[in-house]
């Protein structure tokens, strides 16, 4: 059975029907972000969803590292079940683009990972110094004036010292991707039992902006799965600026693009900006 687990901050009605999509077919786990005034946890429950548990633990800021924590959370939950025997991260703004069929087809014995990676050899001196540099705690653009100060000084003092990190202990090597992606239940448990037996890996996480995207490439690549990982996350996705967002929020415009991909998913949805290409998608059954 496959598993999808759901981070959400926003669109009460868009998370409704994106679990409805999924539910008849699925198990649904949700992290509703602590901090959000439009999902109330109570309200969703009283819905009485099948196959769908919903919980509410964190507080995300775009960038931190509890969003993380939030998906190692629903992961725990899905692997509870013995069930499961495929998992998916998503996002409450992604929508299937694909029949349910077309995922049995796919991910029903199936033992490929798909994510977006890339070696440290290929990073820019951008993403390089997100891991160099340390913070004293990333919480990324929600952060206390006292811990921008520290974080300031630390950086300062980092510089004066010549202080520097080359990787992310305990691995030699780092790899980056996206949090969007898809495995099968033994990766995912390999996953988990990793973070059990080597606690420093998160803890020098932790430290490190956006560190949500350097998590699960890091550990497979370095790890017998790499051999089973597939370099794309079948989400179609437009990292270009438009309709004020990047990645851009989709609209009809983007339908051809969708159809002719071999995507399974679709992001970023917003209900307004995004209500032609949702009909479209309806109109073929989706």
């Amino acid at each position: 059975m496959q598993a999808f687990l759901i981070t959400a901050y926003k669109n009460h009605n868009q998370l409704i029907e994106l679990i409805q999509s999924l539910n008849e077919h699925a198990l649904v786990y949700v992290h509703l972000d602590k901090k959000s005034t439009e999902l109330s946890i109570d309200k969703l429950r009283s819905y009485n969803f099948k196959n769908t548990t919903f919980i509410r633990q964190y507080a995300i800021p775009w960038g931190g590292y509890t969003h993380l924590l939030a998906i190692i959370k629903l992961m725990k939950l899905a692997l509870s079940d013995n069930r499961v025997s495929y998992i998916h991260t998503i996002s409450g703004q992604d929508i299937l683009i694909k029949p349910w069929s077309a995922f049995e087809e796919r991910f029903d014995n199936s033992n490929s990972i798909y994510m977006t990676c890339f070696s440290h050899d290929e990073f820019n001196s951008i993403v390089q110094r997100r891991y160099q540099q340390h913070i004293i705690t990333s919480r990324g653009t929600h952060i206390s004036g006292l811990v921008a100060k520290l974080n300031k000084l630390y950086l300062k003092l980092q510089k004066q010292f010549h202080w520097t990190w080359n990787t992310i202990k305990p691995f030699e090597h780092i790899y980056k991707g996206v949090i969007w992606c898809s495995m099968p239940r033994i990766a995912a448990q390999y996953a988990l039992n990793f973070i059990r037996k080597n606690p420093s890996f998160l803890r020098n996480l932790s430290h490190v902006s956006i560190p949500e995207e350097f998590f699960f490439q890091t550990i497979f690549m370095n790890s017998s799965f790499k051999n089973d990982i597939k370099k794309y996350n079948l989400r179609y996705t437009d990292w270009n600026k438009r309709n004020g967002s990047n990645p851009a929020i989709l609209d009809e415009t983007d339908y051809p693009k969708i159809m002719q991909s071999d995507c399974f998913f679709a992001r970023k949805i917003d209900p307004s900006i995004s209500s032609e290409l949702l009909s479209l998608l309806k109109q073929q059954h989706l």
